[in-house]
């Protein structure tokens, strides 16, 4: 991939959690649990991704494995009652996994 695509797909993820944090806030019958569950893993995304930004260590596979893993999770739990927001998250998780963060 070239590195203009990589930039703009960095840069579409960015919108996508913006857009998801939106959304995580506008769904009004969302557990609390489920929503700081979703909340605090859009979180730990946007500390890797300005980590990785910031030109230290990328990290582990394990990380980014446990952090796609639970957003796959979550959008199957959400995709009946919130399909947009599982949507969203399920682009996210993709967009991690095809950019190696």
């Amino acid at each position: 991939m070239a590195t203009k695509d990589k930039f703009q797909t960095r840069e579409e993820l960015k919108a996508d959690i913006e857009q998801a944090q939106k959304q995580l806030h506008t769904v009004h019958d969302l557990t609390p649990a489920d929503r700081d569950l979703v909340g605090n893993l859009l979180t730990d995304i946007v500390a890797h991704l300005t980590e990785h930004e910031a030109g230290q260590e990328e990290p582990a596979h394990e990380v980014r494995n446990k952090i796609v893993g639970q957003l796959e999770q979550q959008v199957e739990r959400l995709e009946t009652e919130h399909p947009r927001l599982a949507s969203m998250l399920g682009r996210v998780a993709s967009m991690l996994s095809s950019l190696g963060i």
